[in-house]
């Protein structure tokens, strides 16, 4: 068993068994009543700069033409063939994604038509760099995903693990 020594408080002088910081319970207790509130530094919201404003709605612009072309175009799924009777956003999958590969965000080719779960399912093998079970669950939509893929391969300015992996797996292919 740990035997604690009494140690004389930074605050009273007097001798007693330290709580925090070098003083004793009751200075600690009574002390963080009296506390200054935090430094101006660490309450402050960072401004959001007029060119970030700027930015930001560029973006949400071209994303917007793109989603609204695709909507217009969506009718079935490229794997399942079923019917998307009222397409959304959540029926247009990227091939590249959107955050890490702003290069190709707008680009009208890089989607394929897929319904919600599909779309779920997709991602997540895609993005997971599971080629092979791509290949086997989306039989219908994967080869013109892998020519498309292709395609915007050599169009995408950023050099990414997804986009080494997808070139490393269509040239073994």
């Amino acid at each position: 068993m740990i035997n604690k020594k009494k140690k004389i408080c930074k605050e009273c002088k007097k001798e007693k068994y330290i709580f925090s910081k070098g003083k004793c319970q009751d200075c600690t207790t009574t002390n963080t009543l009296k506390q200054t509130p935090l430094k101006k530094s660490f309450t402050s919201i960072r401004k959001v700069t007029d060119r970030k404003i700027k930015k930001d709605k560029v973006t949400k612009e071209k994303r917007d033409v793109y989603f609204n072309h695709h909507i217009k175009k969506c009718r079935f799924s490229e794997e399942s063939f079923k019917p998307i009777n009222n397409p959304n956003k959540s029926n247009i999958c990227h091939l590249f994604d959107k955050s890490r590969h702003p290069s190709l965000q707008d680009n009208f080719e890089n989607c394929i038509y897929l319904t919600f779960k599909e779309h779920e399912r997709f991602d997540k093998l895609l993005y997971s760099h599971e080629f092979n079970k791509i290949e086997k669950e989306f039989k219908n939509s994967w080869s013109k995903t892998c020519t498309v893929l292709k395609d915007l391969l050599y169009l995408c300015l950023e050099n990414t693990v997804f986009t080494r992996a997808v070139k490393k797996y269509l040239d073994g292919r």
